[in-house]
């Protein structure tokens, strides 16, 4: 059994506990995302994960008895590919704990699907708002990158250390009071990125990239990147953001068959936001309204509800936003642009 201790920005304490053999802790994702995050352990945890098999405690049963609810608890389960797991979760006001009985495929994702999810649920309720954007710094400001899926946010974020900017995290952000707080997990070590990053990290990831492409390849594209690096082991100290910074310019990714630019308004930028980051809660949308037609007062739903509110909170009332639609084969007219803006 592995436990480790976690902090997050001084607002939420986890606890995680692994009780399958050793070897597992090699392919497990979420303590490699969440390592700059580590601490020494802390007596009360708001969240506490136990990776483990479990006896679920469900009294109604839903959706032909594959879902299952009682009063500030619930259990499922999932399928991605070749992953599968159950999980049950108990709500305890602010504070969760969630069982995971992962095969040894969702070792891979279950912080995408579950977890990364609970969390932002968590934060949100002490104060920070979720964005699924990449972000880097200069000089005390930072700019951030976001879009649907494949936008090229990682690019984009890559590039701009060529312009002497320090990454804040290229995937996840959560923002408070105007502040962008760095959340480095596993960088994507794509080959697609590889020209951006290549003269920032270290030769381990150099390595990584290519094994991933070769794995790509064998597999027809059906296995992303098999292998990551904690953050820390893939890029040099000196290109990473260490503090949270103020937030000057949102830049809105959004494919297109031409290039065009436009500046777009508070209003309009945060509605974005919302829509983006429902897509990207929708591994448990299904779960969070199944449970809620049971029990409609649930800290989910007051996420989903308010999200846009606390989020309209914590950005700048004034802030410099646009949208940049782009064909996928002219990075460089986007590029060239952010020389010119940044």
């Amino acid at each position: 059994m592995r436990t480790s201790y976690y902090s997050l920005y001084d607002a939420l304490s986890i606890k995680y506990v692994d009780h399958r053999n050793w070897i597992y802790g090699f392919i497990d994702l979420f303590t490699k995302d969440y390592a700059n995050f580590l601490i020494d352990e802390q007596k009360s945890p708001d969240l506490i994960i136990n990776i483990s098999q479990f006896k679920n405690n469900a009294r109604i049963l839903l959706e032909n008895n594959k879902f299952g609810v009682s009063n500030n608890y619930f259990f499922g389960d999932k399928r991605y590919k070749c992953a599968y797991f159950s999980y049950d979760m108990l709500i305890d006001g602010l504070s969760m704990k969630v069982n995971v009985n992962p095969n040894i495929f969702a070792s891979r994702v279950i912080h995408q699907l579950l977890l990364d999810y609970i969390i932002n649920i968590l934060l949100f309720h002490r104060g920070y708002s979720n964005l699924h954007s990449s972000a880097v710094a200069k000089d005390g400001s930072a700019i951030l990158f976001t879009g649907p899926g494949g936008a090229g946010k990682s690019s984009f974020a890559f590039y701009c250390l060529k312009l002497g900017y320090h990454l804040i995290g290229d995937d996840r952000i959560f923002v408070k009071n105007g502040f962008a707080h760095p959340f480095l997990e596993c960088p994507g070590l794509d080959y697609n990125t590889k020209e951006y990053i290549m003269p920032y990290i270290s030769n381990k990831a150099k390595l990584v990239i290519h094994l991933n492409k070769i794995f790509k390849m064998i597999s027809n594209n059906y296995v992303g990147m098999l292998f990551s690096l904690k953050s820390k082991d893939a890029f040099s100290d000196d290109v990473i953001a260490h503090e949270a910074v103020k937030i000057k310019k949102i830049i809105f990714l959004q494919p297109s068959h031409m290039f065009e630019v436009s500046q777009i308004d508070r209003d309009e930028l945060m509605l974005k936001f919302q829509i983006n980051q429902t897509y990207e809660d929708k591994p448990l949308l299904r779960e969070i309204f199944n449970y809620s037609t049971v029990y409609p007062e649930n800290l989910f739903l007051d996420y989903i509800n308010n999200y846009l509110g606390l989020l309209s909170h914590n950005l700048p009332q004034k802030i410099e936003a646009y949208l940049v639609r782009y064909p996928k084969d002219e990075y460089e007219k986007v590029n060239s642009w952010l020389g010119e803006i940044l």
